[in-house]
């Protein structure tokens, strides 16, 4: 079970995503005028970013309005957070005094958690101290030059949890949307592994969507900016952000996705069709989506981009769910091949695997075989079992249920589907 934060009114890691704002200001003045100004725009949680401030490099000027952001917040969780200039902060501090601001902050009794980057150099003590003066830390690493690989992204959120971390942070910045569309999915992966709450976001406009979709994908908070401020790229206004989540919500409890997967010609388009028809709910193509948005066959794709550039389009698709009403999706044959693939659909719904036999397959799909690039000298009984058998666990891995589809219409597989889920 995931552990829970819990900070004066505020649950970290349960129900809505908290709205997190920073006050990063230059004059003390200006510091707490914004720190009033975040609770009147409804901020869940107050972040102090003590590296802009113009005193940052003196520990006790630091705690001093520390103490009184902590009075102007009222009853608002505060957490302080002194941002390294590697990591993207404001003041250029040698690695001792970053330590020595971010202890003193500890020890001071007025921040209710702390940021302490996992690169730094004395991260172990600072985790230690916090943990001595009872302090949750939220440890914390920034990317401003890209996006790293899920796995990774993954294996330093767990290397956070194992370093005694309350609550683990990764902010980077994609170089494409399909570099947002990975955060999303890792994050997805994260909220099923992670034994504590945990924050990953996708920086600029490119990754808005991690903002807005933390709820889904399993961000524990997210940063909402007050007009004119901002300590990163992409955040969204405070109150405007608290308007999405909740309409992001309320959609999500009218119920999730239905993900139809399996190897071509095992009936998707048509049992999602019949899904559609019969039940009412939205329907999405995700290979007539994809040719609709690239203006170009599927084929084209293939052999113009190659398989790579395919399967990127389609975890972007994915990734672009999170805010549709209760939709039955037709995958293609090769989503569920990508492990972040499974995350994003598992967490917005259900994944349904459709089977049937190859010599089922070879008929439905012998009247289009141009259209079907990886069936290329495999228009057989046994190149196409060979090629289902490649898939075969992948596939079984990612179904939430299983459903044959030989000797069945669309109607009785969908019926059959609705039924069981």
């Amino acid at each position: 079970m995931k552990k829970e934060v819990r900070i004066r009114n505020c649950v970290i890691g349960s129900g809505l995503p908290k709205i997190v704002v920073p006050v990063c200001c230059r004059t003390e003045a200006e510091a707490l005028r914004d720190a009033e100004q975040a609770v009147s725009a409804g901020a869940d949680m107050v972040e102090f970013r003590a590296d802009a401030f113009e005193r940052a490099e003196d520990p006790e000027a630091c705690v001093q309005l520390t103490e009184k952001i902590r009075k102007a917040v009222k009853d608002l969780p505060l957490l302080f957070t002194f941002r390294s200039a590697r990591e993207g902060g404001l003041c250029q501090v040698s690695p001792e005094t970053y330590g020595e601001i971010t202890a003193c902050a500890v020890r001071s009794g007025f921040a209710d958690l702390v940021d302490v980057e996992q690169e730094s150099d004395g991260a172990a003590g600072l985790v230690r101290l916090a943990g001595e003066h009872t302090v949750p830390v939220v440890m914390s690493f920034h990317d401003f030059r890209k996006t790293p690989p899920a796995p990774d992204l993954l294996r330093r959120l767990k290397d956070m949890e194992q370093a005694g971390a309350s609550v683990a942070k990764i902010a980077c910045m994609p170089e494409c949307s399909a570099d947002a569309a990975a955060v999303l999915g890792a994050s997805a992966e994260a909220y099923r592994t992670l034994g504590i709450p945990h924050v990953l976001i996708s920086m600029g406009e490119t990754g808005a969507a991690s903002r807005l979709s933390a709820e889904v994908f399993g961000s524990a908070f997210t940063f909402g900016r007050l007009p004119g401020g901002g300590s990163a790229p992409g955040q969204p206004d405070a109150e405007e952000l608290r308007r999405e989540l909740e309409r992001i919500h309320e959609i999500r409890a009218k119920g999730g996705h239905i993900f139809l997967t399996g190897f071509m010609g095992t009936g998707k388009s048509t049992v999602s069709n019949a899904i559609h028809e019969g039940f009412g709910r939205q329907l999405i193509e995700m290979d007539g989506q994809i040719e609709r948005e690239q203006k170009r066959s599927i084929s084209d794709i293939f052999s113009k981009d190659g398989e790579a550039a395919f399967r990127d389009m389609e975890t972007c698709l994915l990734a672009g769910l999170y805010d549709c009403p209760p939709s039955v999706i037709s995958c293609g044959g090769g989503a569920v091949l990508r492990p972040g693939n499974i995350a994003l659909m598992k967490a917005m719904g259900r994944i349904v695997l459709l089977t049937a036999e190859p010599e089922t397959v070879l008929e439905r799909v012998r009247i289009n075989a141009g259209k079907r690039p990886l069936l290329q000298n495999r228009m057989s009984p046994e190149g196409i079992a060979s090629l289902m058998e490649q898939r075969r666990e992948s596939y079984e891995r990612a179904a939430d249920l299983v459903i044959g589809t030989d000797g069945k219409s669309p109607g009785q597989i969908a019926a059959e589907i609705i039924r069981s889920l």
